[in-house]
Formats: C-alpha cells, sequence, structure tokens
C-alpha cells in the first residue's frame, strides 16, 4: 500500500480558518464602531461645551457690567451697559441672542431668576442685584445635554445681606 503525502489543506481546515476569521473580522468591525461612536460623541459633546462656555462668560462679563435693568423677565433681559446703550440677551427659539447676534444654538432651556439685594426673588427691573442663570443644551446629534448655571452680581450694586 503506498501512502500519499500530501502538502495541502483539508476542505474542513479551510472552513475552520475562514470561519475563525470571519469571527476575527466582526468582533474588530463592532470594536472600531464603538470606537468611532465614541470618538463622535466625545467631539460632538466638546463642541457644545465650549459653544455653552463661550456664551455663559460673554453673558457673563456684559451683567457684570450694567449700569441698570430695565427688563426682567425668564428668558429675557435687557439692561444698559456703560455706554447707557441697551443690550438684549434672549432666547430665541433654541438660539441664545445677543441683539440679532446668535451665541448660541441648540438650547433647550434657558431660566434667569432675579434677585434683590436681600435674596429674596424678584421680577421688578429695578431691584435686580443677582442674577442666577440655567441653561442647557442639547448636543448637535442628540447624544446628550450640558447644564450650565451661574450666578452673576452686577458690580455698580450695593449687596446687603446677601445669602
Amino acid at each position: 500500500m503506498e501512502r500519499i503525502n500530501s502538502k495541502g489543506f483539508t476542505l474542513i481546515e479551510l472552513i475552520l480558518a475562514m470561519t475563525l476569521l470571519g469571527i476575527i473580522v466582526v468582533v474588530s468591525g463592532v470594536l472600531m464602531g464603538r470606537g468611532v461612536d465614541a470618538f463622535r460623541f466625545v467631539t460632538d459633546r466638546t463642541d457644545v461645551v465650549q459653544q455653552a462656555r463661550l456664551a455663559m462668560t460673554r453673558v457673563q462679563k456684559e451683567l457684570e457690567l450694567l449700569k441698570e435693568v430695565q427688563v426682567a423677565s425668564p428668558d429675557r433681559v435687557v439692561f444698559l451697559d456703560e455706554t447707557l446703550s441697551p443690550v438684549e440677551f434672549r432666547l430665541d427659539g433654541t438660539d441664545l441672542r445677543q441683539g440679532n447676534d446668535i451665541l448660541a444654538s441648540g438650547i433647550q432651556n434657558l431660566r434667569m431668576t432675579y434677585y434683590q439685594s436681600n435674596g429674596n426673588e424678584t421680577s421688578a427691573a429695578p431691584q435686580v442685584r443677582r442674577i442666577h442663570i440655567d441653561m442647557t443644551l442639547q448636543t448637535e446629534r442628540g447624544s446628550g445635554t450640558l447644564d450650565l448655571r451661574t450666578d452673576i452680581f452686577p458690580r455698580n450694586y450695593i449687596y446687603e445681606n446677601f445669602r
């Protein structure tokens, strides 16, 4: 009887190798997809954080230098600046605007609360001594929200009994 010395692969070995290779490719694809999704989430969130911080800083700096509050509503404030020119910050749909300029987009919620010098809430513009701002932004791809809060103390007012 003669022995056949084969130097190739059997059909079973080829099928097994292709199956293992297929599993490795699928698992690698899923992991790479998750990595890309995580990258998109982080960059989206970073863009929103940067835009929100810039807008909040701009609002804070302007309100710190105000001379007189003229309108104090939950989504709008109008005041006179150092040159006694009127300045307005308002929520217009999902845009935070200063006049006609858009400071931030994708805002789900903007609420400004005004306080007197004794710490009591007020809606009367001449009594405003502190402004609390709550702002919630939606990320561009809907992957989450960002909440920002700040208290602003206009520099030209005297604070009595602040709590």
